[in-house]
């Protein structure tokens, strides 16, 4: 799979919000739309899903961290098709 040319995809938050807790470790496989982490935003909890079967290659905050509205949250590679 590949979005604008790259074969990782990057996903972000759009607000502000804390990194709560991870589902999974960084290269453990996952099927479309499993559970990856758990933002906290304004006190609900959301939940960031993939978007295709693949793997987290790296997530760039941890648990408790706070978040600007647009940061990467993570790397994902979906697998190939």
């Amino acid at each position: 799979m590949e979005v604008f040319g790259r074969s990782e995809l990057l996903l972000g938050v759009y607000a502000p919000s804390a990194a709560e807790y991870e589902m999974l470790q960084p290269g453990q496989a996952v099927a479309a739309d499993d559970a990856l982490l758990v933002m906290e935003a304004m006190k609900m909890e959301h939940t960031i899903r993939a978007p295709a079967a693949g793997q987290v290659e790296a997530f760039y905050y941890q648990p408790g961290d706070l978040v600007d509205g647009g940061a990467e949250l993570l790397k994902f590679a979906p697998e190939e098709a």
